[in-house]
């Protein structure tokens, strides 16, 4: 997914920062509140490169684990005008739901039916607000994918690209900060 999520950003002229992680690895298993972790570790680096570069807009797409990271984000003001794409959010957390429906940014949320982080009544309540797109999948999981469907799950790539294509701006400078799932 963040493959061609960057291709398409590439495409767009928009320079491309990943952050990623694995704090599903055993010497991450010690710490308590990894949630604490992804937020510095993310604020770290985003803090790092905008000291060496200025954008006048911002992109940033971010996948379970790492949407807690963006809730933490989009609190900044310099991001208050940003896109952000939540692919698979942890709409379960009161923190991430919260930021989605008071941040000014322009939001698209996908998810599918069968993810356990999906609640149909919170889905319903976002697709209320004007500021944010919901892309519901059927039949589809945690990792965008149908269980036991490679066909079924190249077209749900396809869709949810044809999905962030649309929502993209067709030109802009991005900070995009892909967080790989950790499950």
């Amino acid at each position: 997914m963040f493959h061609f999520t960057t291709s398409l950003l590439l495409e767009r002229s928009s320079d491309i920062l990943e952050i990623n992680y694995q704090y599903y690895r055993d010497d991450y298993a010690h710490i308590d509140d990894i949630d604490d972790v992804v937020r510095h570790d993310v604020r770290t680096v985003i803090d790092h490169v905008l000291s060496t570069h200025e954008y006048e807009a911002f992109v940033f797409v971010g996948k379970s684990l790492g949407t807690v990271a963006l809730d933490h984000e989009l609190t900044r003001p310099i991001f208050h005008e940003a896109h952000v794409i939540w692919l698979t959010p942890l709409l379960g957390r009161e923190d991430v739901t919260q930021t989605m429906r008071t941040t000014r940014a322009s939001q698209l949320v996908v998810i599918g039916d069968k993810d356990h982080c999906y609640t149909a009544n919170r889905v319903d309540a976002l697709a209320a607000i004007p500021s944010l797109k919901t892309h519901l999948l059927m039949g589809v999981n945690h990792g965008l994918e149908r269980d036991v469907d490679t066909f079924g799950t190249i077209e749900v790539l396809q869709e949810v690209i044809e999905a962030i294509d649309a929502f993209l701006p067709s030109k802009l400078t991005t900070v995009r900060s892909p967080f790989l799932k950790t499950e």
